[in-house]
């Protein structure tokens, strides 16, 4: 359902799912620094019109997701 999709574990049960990959830019098990590139947007079937790039994206906090606005603001 997520078409090609990179898992980002960030310890303490927290994981950042980013789904509908056009190409996944690491490799499994890989180690990722802050501004690596893990993949580019894929392309959309449906939602945002044909040729539109379109990424899923979801927080998940302790198996739950989350609203990840708090998250992504600038600390």
């Amino acid at each position: 359902g997520y078409g090609r999709l990179v898992i980002l574990d960030h310890g303490n049960q927290t994981f950042t799912l980013y789904g509908n990959l056009g190409d996944i830019g690491v490799r499994t098990g890989a180690h990722v620094d802050r501004g690596d590139t893990v993949g580019t947007a894929g392309l959309s079937e449906a939602g945002g019109g044909p040729g539109t790039n379109v990424l899923y994206f979801e927080l998940r906090v302790d198996g739950r997701a989350v609203d990840p606005v708090q998250w992504l603001t600038k600390r």
